[in-house]
């Protein structure tokens, strides 16, 4: 037997346990992330856009884009330990 799983109950204490620093950092992480995803996406749809009405103005570029700035800047601003 390897190891025991965690009850729910120890899942929850550990995530109220988190500092709310730690857990900004981590969701400005993934804000950045799936921008960046999404900005790769657009990247490659920027040639074949879609039959969609709306795409020539490519909204995916900018929503990619504008989450990219978004977290990058939150995490770099709220970074844990950045600040003592």
């Amino acid at each position: 037997m390897r190891g025991r799983r965690a009850t729910c109950q120890e899942v929850t204490g550990l995530v109220e346990a988190l500092p709310l620093q730690t857990e900004s950092a981590c969701n400005s992480l993934d804000c950045a992330h799936y921008g960046a995803i999404i900005l790769v996406v657009a990247l490659v749809d920027f040639h074949h856009p879609s039959a969609v009405v709306l795409a020539r103005f490519h909204p995916d570029l900018f929503a990619g884009v504008l989450l990219l700035a978004v977290g990058g800047f939150y995490t770099f601003w709220f970074w844990p330990g950045r600040r003592k």
